[in-house]
């Protein structure tokens, strides 16, 4: 079975631009660390949870919610990780972005490859 690693949750965190999947226009933040990369790269996840929750942040925003349920997952908390996936499927807003892999891939597309690796993850049990 495929388990969701740290290497395919990599590809999951983004620079500091993403462009409307409806026209060419591109987003540039401004702030140092928007979407957290850095963060996790460096495995500080409690500062990447921190950044990406900020209030004064858009809290729907889909490429924020991606690296948040990759951040989740890495800390082990699975059900946040899947919730905030489905968070990004359920968003009115999609962007295309290219990942920190070099990937083109809308956040949906993003969104539904980390649901299917996590479901596909060994489910443990007592027995085990």
């Amino acid at each position: 079975m495929k388990r969701l690693s740290p290497i395919a949750l990599g590809a999951l965190c983004f620079s500091g631009s993403a462009m409307a999947a409806q026209g060419p226009a591109t987003i540039t933040v401004q702030a140092p660390d928007p979407f957290a990369a850095v963060a996790i790269r460096q495995g500080d996840l409690a500062r990447a949870e921190a950044l990406l929750n900020d209030r004064h942040l858009d809290s729907g925003d889909p490429v924020r919610l991606l690296n948040l349920g990759a951040v989740y997952w890495l800390s082990g908390c699975h059900d946040a990780a899947v919730q905030t996936w489905r968070r990004v499927l359920a968003s009115r807003v999609q962007y295309d972005v290219q990942t920190a892999g070099g990937r083109m891939r809308s956040t949906d597309e993003l969104a539904l490859e980390a649901l299917a690796a996590a479901n596909a993850r060994p489910v443990r049990t007592a027995s085990r």
